[in-house]
């Protein structure tokens, strides 16, 4: 196996032919990086170029990558990027970044150029997590209960009558609500409760209710739906959006406007009930 010898420690190792030398100088605890850059290098991707040795002979490694060429620009051949180089046979380090960073200060003090740029990088790390939470803290939709986007407490649902279609939240909650009778209803529809959203799954106008007729009618194109929300006729690509509702332990309808829950497509019921 080749052998490497490293002057600054004054040690001889043997290491498998082809090894990385980044790795034979970590596996060995020989200093690679300086100080600062122990916490700021590439992880051995060649991006930092903070690892440089210098060896001798370079005929002995691997060719320079296309990233050393680059990192290294200027400097010597026998400067070469640890983590891009391989030991093909005998060679000596003769010093690494790590070594003549201790050798300049052999008691392990901080020079002041390191202190500032220790604290620059604390100081800019602290004000992104800073500008980062400030900006979700905007960012996150915050509603009070009662507001469109919230979840609104309709309050027991055994006062609410079976196919009376309630508005009473169509300007705060932006949706209809109905009880459904026994025959229409499923697991979709607890008791029966619906809350469907205001809007026309056409190009978002506004439809009614139409007693007459017995269903909602849009006033805009003229597309029609049942008490549920189903399509019946119309420019609609499908049945109405309805919100996420429950009914607590109490028997309290709470809706969440916050969640919507897309209409089913034409020919589908909107509810997924078996009877059509």
């Amino acid at each position: 196996m080749p052998k490497v010898k490293f002057v600054p420690q004054n040690l001889e190792l043997e290491v498998p032919q082809g090894a990385n030398l980044r790795r034979v100088l970590l596996r060995n605890k020989l200093p690679v990086y300086t100080r600062v850059t122990q916490f700021t290098n590439c992880r051995g991707h060649g991006l930092c170029g903070t690892c440089w040795v210098e060896v001798d002979p370079t005929s002995q490694l691997s060719e320079r990558t296309f990233r050393e060429k680059v990192k290294l620009a200027g400097r010597g051949e026998q400067v070469r990027l640890s983590c891009q180089t391989r030991v093909l046979g005998d060679g000596t380090v003769q010093a690494t970044a790590g070594s003549l960073d201790l050798a300049s200060d052999p008691t392990g003090a901080k020079s002041r150029r390191e202190l500032f740029g220790l604290a620059w990088t604390a100081g800019t790390s602290l004000f992104l997590a800073q500008f980062g939470v400030v900006s979700l803290w905007f960012s996150w939709p915050r509603f009070k209960p009662g507001e469109f986007g919230s979840k609104f407490d309709i309050g027991p649902v055994d006062q609410l009558e079976v196919d009376l279609m309630y508005g009473d939240y169509r300007q705060t909650g932006q949706f209809w609500l109905i009880r459904l009778p026994e025959q229409l209803r499923n697991t979709a529809t607890p008791d029966g409760v619906l809350a469907l959203y205001i809007t026309c799954t056409h190009l978002g106008c506004k439809f009614e209710w139409v007693p007459v007729n017995n269903r909602f009618e849009c006033p805009c194109h003229g597309s029609k739906f049942q008490k549920d929300g189903t399509y019946i006729s119309g420019p609609a690509p499908r049945g109405l959006d309805r919100f996420e509702l429950a009914v607590t332990r109490d028997r309290d309808v709470v809706v969440d406007t916050g969640r919507l829950i897309r209409g089913q497509p034409r020919g589908v019921n909107n509810i997924g009930r078996q009877d059509t």
